[in-house]
Formats: C-alpha cells, sequence, structure tokens
C-alpha cells in the first residue's frame, strides 16, 4: 500500500521536483544561473527540452520511491501501534515524534541511492556529440559507497521532516468530523497531509539545498564542498542566508500535494483491507 501511494504521489508532482533540484543547483556568479524563479525555470526546461524534460530522472524516482514510502509509512505506523493506549487510544506527542523520526532514520537506507542518482540524472550537463548517461551507468560510475554520499544530509533532512510531518499529520487528522464509521473523508486526508507536508517541507528546506549541493558535486572531479558543515557556511559565505531556503516554492509545491496524494492513498487503500 506504501509502494503504490508512493507511486501515485510521485508520478502527478515529478515536473516540480526538476525545477526544485534546478533552481537549488544554481550558484551565484556563474553564467549558467538562468532562472530568477520557479516559473521561469520550468517554462525555460519545457522549451528548451519539450515535455519529456519535465520528467528526466523519472524512473530512478519510481524505482526508489516504491520501497522508501512502504518502509517509511510501515515503519511510523508500526511504532504509533505499539506506543497508543490500547484503552484509549491516545498518544502522546513524544512518541509520535520517536515514530516519526524512526520512519525518517530508516527510508535513508533507500531515499538516499536513489535520490543521488536522481539528481545526476537531472542536472548532468551532456556535451554536444556525447550521449547523455543512463541510470545504470551512473550507479556503475558510483559504486555502492558512492550511492551514499551525502547520506548524513540526508538523516539532517529527512529525521526531523519526518518529526514535524507525522506529529502534525497525526494531530491535524483529530480536527475534522469523521464519518459513522469513524474515518475521514478522501479530501480530509488529502488536506491535512497536504497542511502538514507545507509546513513540514519548509521547515527543513535549508538541509535540502545542502543534500542537493552535496549529491550533485559527486560528478565533478573537483569538490567544492567538503562535507555538511563546510557546505552550510560557504553557501552562506558566498551566497548569503536566502540561498539556503532556494527552492523552497517548488519544494513546497511538490511535497504538499506529494504527501497529500500519498496520504490519502495510502488510508483508502487500509479502509479496502482493514
Amino acid at each position: 500500500m506504501g509502494g503504490a501511494a508512493g507511486i501515485t504521489g510521485s508520478l502527478c508532482t515529478y515536473p516540480l521536483d526538476l525545477v526544485k533540484t534546478t533552481m537549488q543547483m544554481q550558484t551565484k556568479g556563474v553564467s549558467e544561473a538562468v532562472y530568477k524563479n520557479s516559473w521561469e525555470c520550468f517554462t525555460g526546461i519545457l522549451k528548451k527540452n519539450g515535455p519529456r524534460g519535465l520528467y528526466r530522472g523519472l524512473g530512478a524516482q519510481l524505482v526508489g520511491i516504491a520501497p522508501e514510502k512502504a518502509l517509511k509509512l510501515t515503519i511510523n505506523d508500526t511504532l504509533r501501534s505499539i506506543f497508543t493506549d490500547k484503552k484509549t487510544g491516545e498518544i502522546k506527542i513524544w512518541q509520535e515524534a520517536v515514530s516519526g523520526a524512526a520512519a525518517g532514520f530508516t527510508q535513508v537506507i533507500v531515499t538516499n541511492p536513489y535520490e543521488l542518482v536522481k539528481v545526476r540524472l537531472q542536472t548532468q550537463k551532456v556535451a554536444e556529440g556525447h550521449q547523455r548517461k543512463s541510470a545504470m551507468m551512473i550507479i556503475n560510475e558510483l559504486g555502492p559507497r558512492g550511492l551514499f554520499t551525502g547520506a548524513g544530509a540526508c538523516l539532517l533532512r529527512d529525521v526531523p521532516f519526518s518529526i514535524v510531518y507525522f506529529t502534525l499529520y497525526g494531530n491535524l487528522k483529530r480536527i475534522p468530523q469523521k464519518d459513522e464509521n469513524g474515518r475521514l473523508s478522501a479530501p480530509q486526508l488529502f488536506l491535512c497531509g497536504v497542511s502538514a507536508g507545507a509546513v513540514s517541507a519548509a521547515t527543513v528546506t535549508p538541509c535540502d539545498v545542502v543534500k542537493t549541493r552535496l549529491q550533485a558535486q559527486t560528478a565533478t572531479p573537483v569538490k567544492q564542498y567538503t562535507g555538511i558543515v563546510n557546505c552550510f557556511s560557504t553557501i552562506v559565505q558566498k551566497e548569503g542566508m536566502p540561498a539556503l531556503f532556494k527552492g523552497t516554492v517548488p519544494r513546497v509545491m511538490i511535497i504538499a500535494p506529494l504527501f497529500g496524494i500519498t496520504l490519502m492513498t495510502y488510508e483508502v487503500l487500509q479502509g479496502f483491507f482493514a
């Protein structure tokens, strides 16, 4: 159920993810930094590469999103079930946070490799007369160890995101009126998922920028950043604090509907199998 939900959400939001990555990779003073905002980036990619260009790297996303969402949602649900008081049905906020943190931590096992390949596919520059690298070519170049480049930054982003998201989502679901079976409707679930996703995505955008920069530089012989702390400080010194929030708008536009669609699909499927 988690895998099917993840694929559904990803298919709906992937072009925005490409825009987000492209915006985050633009650095001050570089001639290639040509997009002033997300809309200009979207139309620029569409004009240059056509509709197919908006889905560059989608294969890596779909291969990774199914096991990632399956693992993340299962871990969170399992721990929430363990922590929930069987008599009252109540769960404490710190227990919700721990469940989310565990889900975010374990998902990196799957997330980091596929996001690394996806970022490389999205940002690679192809010289005239040269062939664009496939996902398998990039995987072979990186090797098993290389696939976990930037895993620390991934953890720095995914653990706090999952803490904020699942805690907020669980509490937002208590607000709407439920039906006679004690369940929320699909639109209600979608709205709760979107709201929690928007807040969580905006909160951890700086960590996502650092993760993207660290993963993308694996394609270059000269490393601009030596690690997470160095990447943070270098971005702030050279580009200013606002650079840490590059791609916030497309990131929120991706994560909010992605998790809204994913959690709605997941819980609707649970209703069929329950």
